[in-house]
């Protein structure tokens, strides 16, 4: 069950996720669409930082470890950006 502040924040994406792929599915475009899943994850995470930061929920941030300037600099970094 999640935090009742999160209520309407989605699932953070802060580690990268195997592509599903079958296996043997090796190929450009296997490798294509999992860039894109990270990419979407990255967005995902940082969409829910920049909520928390500007929500000002100090609690919240304080759980996961950063500082609400911390947050908002993460939040600002572009999707391609590790």
């Amino acid at each position: 069950m999640c935090h009742p502040a999160l209520s309407g924040v989605s699932r953070p994406a802060f580690r990268h996720d195997p592509p599903s792929f079958p296996h043997g599915t090796n190929g450009p475009a296997a490798r294509f669409f999992a860039t894109i899943r990270t990419w979407a994850g990255r967005h995902r995470g940082r969409e829910a930082l920049r909520e928390l930061a500007e929500r000002g929920d100090q609690h919240l941030l304080a759980d996961i470890g950063v500082t609400r300037e911390e947050a908002l600099r993460r939040a600002g970094k572009w999707f391609w950006r590790g």
